[in-house]
């Protein structure tokens, strides 16, 4: 594919495309203003079922919304499906944006993970737009939109900034090579005072447009620079890199009874035997890393261990083989990689106590947050069973 510029891609869609000057069916005509040959419409939900078939007519391109905040089904755009089928079916140059509200960064990453949901097996031919203007995130909007850019580049898509002029001179500046920035004015339909914003590609300029196939109010946005960066094309025969695989296993296997019971997979099990104290313990993941202790009855802690192996005695395995465990700490690493699709994962995990009915509550990483303790079990309570996960 050969590299044009954004405004090439466009200028070529307008030129095949037949344009007539559109009498809207909705509204009064001197209520809103017409399209011109370097306007782009962005929609969302709030539009409407749009007629792709009459708007077509009467565009450049579009910019849907993907959804809004964090990788949520139900933050979906509810459009998004009809109108990413309809503009592709149609050969309509089309970008995206997805609204943030994150405040960390963990936010930011799931943001990131709900654009990359959306947006597989699909072809922008613009840019994802990081959509930067929710009150109560200026300190981490540089920040964040670091973070997304990262992870959607990482999935072969380029990505760029939508924020108002003042929001951008404040809180991003510097940032983004093809910027889609909001400055309306007095928001009457004209192109008043273009942003004063360098490297900008779009200036969504007013709010109240009004296009041929969209019932009501459409914002509408004009070229006003030209994008020096190619597009990023995607790898993989020009289709976007598969994420890594979601799904991280953990296998545990612990010393009871006098030997080493079977290896467990997650929580499709328990290891261990009812009310038959636990002497040793062992695990591995099949992603990242982790590290883990254990706590002796009566004695106290163990050093941290990192391997799993019952032949190792100083790193393969945690315990004595000889005395009661009470308590197990544990700490999952994710690996960065991962993280750029599916965030930071934790160890989950649960034990049971000997002569007890059930299991205590869950224990995450070795986090004393929301009441736990940082370690699972009851000192001076020899465990007899226990059950993990990476979630």
């Amino acid at each position: 594919m050969s590299k044009l510029t954004l405004t090439e891609r466009l200028t070529i869609n307008s030129n095949n495309a037949e344009r007539n000057e559109p009498t809207s069916s909705y509204g009064q005509m001197s209520d809103y203003v017409p399209l011109g040959f370097n306007d782009i419409i962005d929609v969302s939900s709030h539009n409407g079922h749009i007629n792709w078939e009459v708007v077509k007519n009467y565009i450049s391109g579009v910019i849907l919304r993907l959804g809004y905040g964090d990788d949520i089904s139900s933050q979906d755009d509810k459009e998004w499906l009809y109108n990413i089928s309809e503009v592709e079916r149609l050969g309509i140059p089309w970008g995206a944006y997805l609204y943030s509200y994150a405040k960390s960064t963990l936010s930011a990453q799931s943001e990131a993970r709900h654009a990359i949901r959306l947006l597989q097996g699909h072809h922008p031919s613009l840019p994802i737009y990081f959509d930067s203007e929710e009150k109560g995130t200026e300190s981490v909007a540089r920040k964040n939109y670091g973070v997304f850019k990262e992870m959607l580049n990482h999935a072969g898509y380029e990505v760029d900034i939508y924020a108002s002029e003042s929001w951008y001179n404040s809180h991003l500046k510097g940032e983004g090579i093809a910027k889609w920035i909001a400055k309306y004015g007095k928001n009457n339909g004209q192109k008043n005072n273009k942003p004063n914003v360098a490297d900008s590609w779009l200036w969504q300029y007013t709010s109240n447009g009004s296009v041929n196939g969209i019932k009501g109010r459409v914002d509408m946005n004009t070229i006003v620079g030209v994008n020096p960066v190619p597009y990023v094309q995607p790898t993989n025969n020009n289709r976007p890199v598969e994420a890594t695989p979601s799904k991280i296993d953990i296998y545990y296997s612990v010393f009871a009874n006098g030997k080493w019971l079977p290896e467990v997979k997650n929580t499709t099990d328990y290891a261990g035997i009812q009310n038959v104290p636990i002497k040793g313990i062992k695990m591995r993941v099949t992603n990242g890393s982790i590290k883990y202790r254990v706590h002796l009855k009566g004695r106290g802690w163990l050093p941290y261990v990192t391997g799993c192996d019952a032949n190792d005695k100083r790193n393969g395995f945690a315990g004595t083989l000889t005395n009661d465990i009470d308590a197990i700490e544990a700490y999952y690493s994710t690996p960065s990689d991962y993280t750029l699709h599916y965030g930071y994962k934790s160890v989950i995990y649960q034990v049971s106590t000997l002569k007890t009915d059930g299991y205590y509550t869950k224990q995450i990483d070795n986090s004393k947050k929301n009441g736990m303790d940082g370690y699972a079990g009851w000192l001076g309570k020899s465990i007899d069973c226990v059950k993990m996960y990476i979630g």
